[in-house]
């Protein structure tokens, strides 16, 4: 939101973003970020213009001319996403009353980090595995899978808020064949992390997709699950070049 009041986004609609604007002064003034708690039976969220209840806990966060990290931070952001590209957001946030500089880190999936706060972290094709908060520290986290969804957690009494940034959606095309060829650009362009898998070395060169995120050369079409990571938000494409090949895939589907 900015200082005329108009927003992009949103957190809801109804009454509740009416009161997330009216914070706007006070978190301006004291330059303080808020965490601003709404618990909402049924009668409140009708109240509210809500379509349910529940509870939500909603950061406003001042963004200010003289915040050059932060800004630096957003833009960071905004250039990985217009160029389709997938990264994570790290942010120290306030407990339980408090009011601190929320401060955060940016790490994109080519291992560059923008931003005031201090995490090693490891990469492994695109994936945020593991994150450290500093080399003296013994905390860590891992993500067996790479981390997938948003998610809190603490460290010696702050709070920290993790989330994926960008497009992390993977479609795999499976046949580096004319068809491949044909849909891998469309996948790329809609927001699809690709990558395309094939047995044939020539097929799958840079020069035939130059829009792919990966390519991966396998020895044959029996083991393909074994190259790759499928979670719950992955697509995969069988299009290899014989229907004995397609059977083999699918098997492993």
């Amino acid at each position: 939101m900015n200082q005329t009041r108009q927003i992009a986004g949103s957190v809801g609609g109804g009454q509740l973003e009416e009161r997330i604007k009216n914070s706007f002064e006070t978190v301006i003034t004291d330059r303080k970020a808020r965490i601003f708690d709404f618990t909402l039976s049924e009668v409140e969220a009708e109240s509210l213009e809500m379509i349910c209840g529940g509870s939500i806990s909603i950061l406003v966060e001042p963004i200010l001319p003289d915040q050059e990290i932060l800004i630096s931070t957003i833009q960071k952001i905004v250039d990985l996403s217009q160029n389709q590209k997938h990264g994570w957001l790290i942010s120290q946030i306030p407990g339980d009353g408090q009011e601190i500089d929320v401060r955060h880190v940016f790490i994109s999936a080519e291992g560059q980090a923008v931003g005031n706060l201090d995490f090693g972290f490891e990469i492994d094709s695109g994936t945020l595995k593991n994150l450290k908060l500093d080399k003296a520290s013994p905390f860590e986290i891992n993500f067996n899978k790479g981390l997938l969804s948003a998610q809190e957690f603490s460290i010696d009494g702050q709070y920290y808020f993790i989330e994926p940034i960008g497009k992390m959606i993977t479609c795999f095309i499976i046949g580096a064949g004319h068809i491949a060829q044909k849909l891998a650009p469309l996948v790329r362009l809609v927001g699809f992390t690709t990558v395309i898998l094939d047995d044939r070395p020539d097929y799958i060169s840079q020069e035939r997709f130059p829009t792919a995120d990966q390519t991966i050369l396998l020895e044959d079409f029996q083991n393909v699950i074994e190259h790759i990571q499928v979670d719950p938000d992955s697509f995969l494409v069988i299009v290899t070049r014989g229907h004995s090949s397609d059977k083999a895939v699918l098997g492993q589907a």
